[in-house]
């Protein structure tokens, strides 16, 4: 049982026995009003505090404290950290503050002014191969393994590295990509090895351009071709490499452990 807290009765006409006492005791009678009341509070903090260690998050108990990056703008909590929205990040350099941006599974990420991005970054690698063709017309190499999903409104750079053998020395490998999206700018090149010593280039500017020399091949001997694109996309879409032979019926192989690079810049 707690004590009462009583007044001290205040001194006049309308409390004539207050004429009799001392001021000593008046005093004492407030003094000790006051060591009460400190008591009572001191209490009440203590029951608030087990009250919000209890709750956790429960509103009502006042603002949260500031955390990282700034001032609230969401929630109310007793002490606990600010968990329910955004929170920005602090560089050492400037400091600046920075905000998190789209970033999507996988991704790296990079810094662009003050918000901090995804970057899609991707290698493939053919590992179910040889890839064989003797069409001259265009085919996927491997649609599971050397294909990459672009974003729309993105731009990219793609490496691939073209590891092949050719029926004969009068068969050669033809090379392009094709984009199932729709694009704003692209724009690929083809440099390769044809022998020991010969070397072919050419370039393209659209889905299953054909490039390479239909007539001259390796052989049985391994080459590799390097086929290289900056692309602007419009929207999303499936950007594949894809091959045929230079010539009707006469076999080209994309050997295993040939590679695809991809980075968005």
């Amino acid at each position: 049982m707690k004590d009462e807290l009583v007044l001290p009765r205040k001194i006049n006409a309308a409390n004539p026995e207050t004429f009799g006492r001392t001021a000593e005791e008046h005093s004492s009678d407030t003094y000790n009003l006051l060591r009460k009341l400190k008591g009572r509070l001191v209490t009440l903090e203590s029951e608030v505090d087990s009250l919000e260690l209890a709750l956790g998050g429960m509103t009502g108990f006042g603002s949260p404290v500031q955390g990282i990056g700034g001032g609230n703008t969401e929630g109310v909590s007793p002490k606990a950290a600010r968990s329910d929205h955004d929170h920005t990040l602090r560089e050492t350099t400037g400091p600046t503050d920075l905000t998190m941006g789209g970033i999507l599974d996988g991704e790296t990420f990079r810094r662009t002014a003050g918000a901090i991005l995804g970057r899609q970054v991707e290698v493939k690698r053919l590992t179910i191969g040889p890839a064989n063709r003797n069409v001259v017309t265009m085919g996927d190499v491997a649609l599971v393994q050397l294909a990459f999903d672009l974003k729309a409104n993105a731009q990219y750079l793609t490496f691939w590295i073209v590891f092949y053998q050719t029926a004969a020395a009068t068969t050669g490998l033809v090379l392009s990509q094709n984009f199932t999206g729709t694009v704003n700018q692209w724009r690929f090149g083809l440099f390769g090895s044809t022998g020991a010593t010969a070397m072919q280039s050419a370039v393209g500017t659209a889905s299953d351009a054909p490039l390479g020399a239909v007539g001259v091949g390796p052989g049985a001997t391994d080459r590799v071709a390097l086929l290289f694109s900056f692309i602007r996309t419009t929207t999303a879409g499936n950007l594949a490499l894809r091959f045929a032979s230079g010539v009707a019926a006469s076999n080209v192989a994309i050997q295993n452990l040939t590679h695809g690079y991809l980075i968005e810049v």
